[in-house]
């Protein structure tokens, strides 16, 4: 993201292909653009890291959507970020076409779509995040005189029973397999489906039962052509939905013609195998479809230099003993060899990353900023560490990429639960269930829900058939002090010490009817101002403010970091409204309020930089994303890293390891830093230098790139003077630091860091 509406794009925004403006279109692409879409027919097509991929599939379906009506081309992709980009460049395409455009979705997305406009009984179906089934999961392991065994059961572990049970398998088959009783699966299933509550996984089955029975759904009908970009990802269930859309009747054609499909991916990216998606899959599609293949490859990057492919491929593929016969040719100009560093421990690996981002800001005259770098773990665990680090000992700001917003993993989720809550529906009924618990803080408080939920279901089925807010408010409507019959809520929060979670409980709803009757004008900013208010009166800040995770230490640092995750979750969740309300607005979509739309579509954003902040991610979730620079990272403090079988050569590898590798080094477009916690052998350090790149190197290797204007000699200067004079007061170097550590001082100066290299750029 650029400040103040500048127009320098960020690195990964810039669309990989020939230099922006010259339009040019090789050979290979060419191919693929020009491709004939014949029914029963499939186009394969192999695309390495950096080959422009994207931009030719969009050039492709701009190809068909001037031979077919646009929507008659389905675009498909397992993640957002890839749909976001597909269907950006094409709304550019076809902005002055009125509605007629190719439908580009992923594919809980599509499913999604397809429940909504032909299933009945799902079209209000509540989407439970991960979040929200382990509230789920704790409410009903509570469950009283019905199981104590489902106590043990985790939240994986019963998605995984219920997953079992609607594949086919008994309920009573899943109670003895995991020691559970019939009746607590049973109750499971029955409050899910009579609150339409599903988990993703669910959005697949349900329509490929809804495609296996019905055999004249208009959107599906009508379609002639299935394009599914990062096809090496596909695990099996996914398959075999493309199977049956590809094979779905299609108007005008005979009952037995199949669309035609095109499918682009790298095996050699395939990193979702514990999933089960197969790297041999883009080969031997056709077997599976039953259908006629044609097979292209794009092999010419135009985002990695030769150095970083080589590594690419020789120190990560070859070792695993994959191929590299067919490996991507980079088309750039040679460029400075990978830089590997050596360390003892994640500590100094972490020191090392944040000086040496530090110094090349400052030597290259602010030609780079925070944005352009990108720190690569394997696990997350090592993604808090490497922020932690980053925060505390340099005063940088991470950017963090996960498959989701961090502030939906978090206590944040709170506001969530009570937007939900306010826009009524299926899921203000388990919002308000997840609410409860905040309000009801004293020792015992999950027993104590989980009677009042299990209670007001037997009156909801028995009595009045409304929901658990309808409830709370009668029974909040008649505290005269004695239990009134067996649905009173005084059997379960009787005596004063009670009160105050009923009090509170009042104002919840209270809350919620007041703002219910402004919901049609709320904007970003009144809806923030609303929860913050409504978690002040309610007493929840002391919720929100506790740390997502039990620190390590105790003390002012772990309460710093508290409350700086606090804050970031708080500006994501903001920044997620803000986001959604532009996309509400671009939509023009006058059937729903923003808050419906916001509550369906939250967790769809894509990742957003900001220039002053450094990009930290797992090598899985940055897939698809490229960075100027890129440090690969995961030396641990047993004098280890995940890297060093590759690392070392020894011996043959595990290929999944070997793809990550290779993943990895392919994020980056002109500079790479590899760790090491080990001496590597000749035969693997050829392919990298240990010295750090010069000003001049720097020079010439990231301003061809064009990213935005060089710096004039006087900002090199300074930006070299700086490097210095932090250099000499000891902040740069971990060691020094230790040193010269002086109480709070020290974290003040070194804080200083990004304050003065901004001047620079």
């Amino acid at each position: 993201m650029v400040e103040n509406g500048a127009s320098e794009k960020s690195p990964l925004e810039l669309p990989t292909g020939p230099r922006s403006g010259t339009h040019v279109v090789t050979d290979a692409q060419n191919k693929v653009i020009n491709f004939a879409a014949d029914e029963d027919s499939v186009l394969v097509v192999n695309a390495g890291p950096g080959s422009g991929k994207t931009s030719t599939l969009v050039r492709r379906i701009a190809k068909l959507a001037a031979q077919y009506d646009p929507s008659e081309i389905l675009v498909l992709s397992m993640a957002n970020r890839s749909v976001n980009s597909i269907r950006d460049n094409l709304q550019n395409l076809f902005k002055t076409d009125g509605n007629s455009h190719p439908d580009v979705f992923t594919f809980h997305s599509f499913c999604s779509l397809l429940l909504d406009e032909n299933s009945t009984f799902l079209a209000n179906r509540v989407l439970v995040d991960d979040f929200s089934w382990r509230s789920f999961s704790k409410i009903f392991s509570s469950k009283p005189a019905m199981d104590y065994k489902a106590a043990a059961i985790t939240p994986s572990k019963l998605e995984q029973i219920l997953q079992a049970v609607k594949s086919g398998t008994s309920i009573e088959e899943q109670a003895k397999k995991h020691n559970v009783s019939p009746e607590y699966i049973g109750s499971v299933l029955d409050y899910l489906k009579a609150n339409k509550m599903i988990r993703y996984n669910d959005l697949i089955v349900n329509a490929m039962e809804m495609l296996s029975s019905t055999r004249d759904i208009a959107r599906l009908t009508n379609y002639k052509i299935v394009v599914v970009d990062e096809f090496q990802d596909m695990y099996p269930q996914l398959l075999s939905l493309v199977k049956a859309v590809v094979a779905y009747p299609t108007a005008g054609r005979s009952g037995s013609a199949k669309k035609h499909l095109t499918v682009a991916g790298d095996p050699n990216q395939t990193i979702y195998e514990f999933l089960g998606s197969d790297p041999n899959l883009l080969h031997d599609i056709g077997t599976y479809l039953n259908m006629s293949v044609t097979e292209l490859s794009l092999g010419e990057s135009f985002r990695c230099t030769p150095e970083i492919l080589q590594v690419a491929s020789k120190v990560g593929l070859s070792s695993a003993g994959l191929s590299t016969s067919n490996s991507t040719r980079s088309l750039k100009p040679p460029g400075i060899k990978p830089v590997l560093s050596m360390h003892k421990s994640s500590r100094e690996e972490h020191d090392f990353i944040a000086s040496e981002i530090t110094r090349l800001i400052c030597v290259s005259g602010g030609l780079l900023v925070p944005s352009d770098f990108a720190i690569l773990t394997r696990a997350n665990r090592e993604l808090d560490e490497i922020s932690h680090s980053l925060s505390q000992n340099y005063g940088y700001s991470c950017n963090r990429f996960s498959s989701s917003a961090s502030w939906i993993k978090s206590r944040v989720h709170l506001l969530l639960d009570l937007l939900f809550l306010l826009n009524g529906g299926m899921g203000s009924n388990f919002a308000l269930l997840c609410l409860l618990p905040r309000l009801d803080r004293r020792a015992g408080n999950s027993r104590r829900i989980s009677r009042l939920f299990h209670m007001s279901n037997s009156w909801n089925s028995e009595v009045a058939g409304g929901r658990l807010e309808d409830y709370l408010r009668q029974e909040l409507g008649n505290l005269d002090g004695k239990p009134r019959g067996k649905y009173s809520i005084l059997n379960v929060y009787k005596g004063p010490e009670n009160r105050p979670f009923l009090e509170a409980t009042k104002k919840l709803l209270h809350w919620t009817d007041k703002t219910r009757e402004v919901a049609a004008e709320l904007t970003p900013l009144s809806i923030l101002k609303s929860l913050l208010t409504v978690t002040s009166e309610l007493d929840l800040l002391a919720y929100l403010n506790k740390p997502e995770s039990s620190p390590r230490k105790s003390g002012a640092d772990a309460d710093s970091r508290a409350q700086a995750e606090l804050e970031n979750n708080l500006d994501g969740f903001y920044k997620s409204l803000c986001a959604c309300h532009k996309s509400f607005m671009d939509d023009m979509d006058t059937s729903t309020s923003f808050l419906e739309y916001f509550l369906r579509n939250y967790n769809d954003e894509p990742p957003i930089l900001d220039r002053n902040m450094m990009n930290i991610s797992t090598v899985h979730t940055a897939k698809g994303l490229e960075f100027p620079v890129v440090f690969i990272a995961g030396v641990k403090d047993t004098y280890a890293s995940f890297w060093s079988s590759l690392m070392n050569n020894e011996g043959r590898h595990d290929e999944e390891k070997a793809r990550l590798f290779y993943v990895a080094c392919t994020r980056a477009r002109s500079l790479l830093y590899m760790s090491a916690s080990k001496p590597v052998g000749p035969e693997i350090r050829h392919y990298f230098r240990t010295n750090l790149p010069s000003s001049s190197e720097l020079m010439s290797s990231i301003a061809r790139e064009g990213y935005r204007p060089l710096p004039t000699a006087e900002k090199v200067n300074q930006g070299i003077s700086l490097y210095k004079e932090i250099t000499r007061l000891g902040l740069i170097s971990g060691a020094q630091r230790r040193h010269i550590h002086t109480g709070r001082c020290l974290v003040k100066l070194t804080q200083l860091i990004p304050k003065c290299i901004k001047y620079i750029g």
